[in-house]
């Protein structure tokens, strides 16, 4: 090789280096779009029916009425169903807003308890949490890289095949030159 050609050998390989450099960092990958994460919590009515306090009916004024039936009667039965307890409960509203229910005894033809229950079951709360999470790119703590290093001072110009660690964003280098030399660099990334 002639020596014209061997003194452009270093700006050839820079010039590469360059572009290579250029072309890499035009094609990094965009920001990531955040994540929109919605949370919704809806506490729901009361889930047990709540009872009211047992409610005595008013007495109000009987009215006796006697009607003769031409038929034989049963004593024992009419008295078995007089002193008899009957109990029942009767729905008044069961739908997805409210369950209302009454329980009632009756005894001696008399009224003898009412009590009301209630559930609400509307929701008493919506709580809607919206949270925009970006998600980060995974960063190596540690990381090694080889290369060429191509330098001019008035002492010279070398070429030195070297080596890169990278801590964070420290890069401790290490290179050693075609003519002898020995380059030792220290970079802290900037951004």
């Amino acid at each position: 090789m002639k020596p014209e050609t061997l003194q452009q050998i270093p700006y050839l390989i820079i010039t590469a280096l360059s572009l290579y450099i250029a072309f890499t960092e035009c094609s990094r990958k965009p920001c990531p779009e955040p994540q929109t994460i919605i949370v919704t919590d809806t506490i729901h009515g009361d889930s047990i029916p709540v009872p009211y306090p047992v409610v005595q009916p008013q007495k109000d004024s009987i009215i006796y009425d006697t009607e003769y039936l031409d038929r034989p009667i049963d004593t024992a039965e009419i008295l078995k169903d007089y002193f008899a307890r009957v109990y029942g409960r009767d729905t008044l509203a069961n739908d997805t807003s409210v369950l209302v229910y009454v329980d009632w005894m009756v005894t001696m033809n008399e009224l003898i308890y009412i009590r009301p229950y209630i559930q609400n079951r509307k929701p008493t709360a919506i709580i809607t949490q919206i949270n925009h999470v970006y998600p980060k790119e995974k960063t190596k703590t540690f990381g090694l890289a080889a290369g060429l290093n191509a330098y001019v001072s008035p002492m010279g110009s070398d070429i030195a095949p070297s080596l890169k660690l990278r801590y964070n964003k420290l890069y401790f280098g290490y290179g050693y030159g075609v003519k002898g030399s020995h380059l030792v660099s220290i970079n802290y990334e900037i951004f």
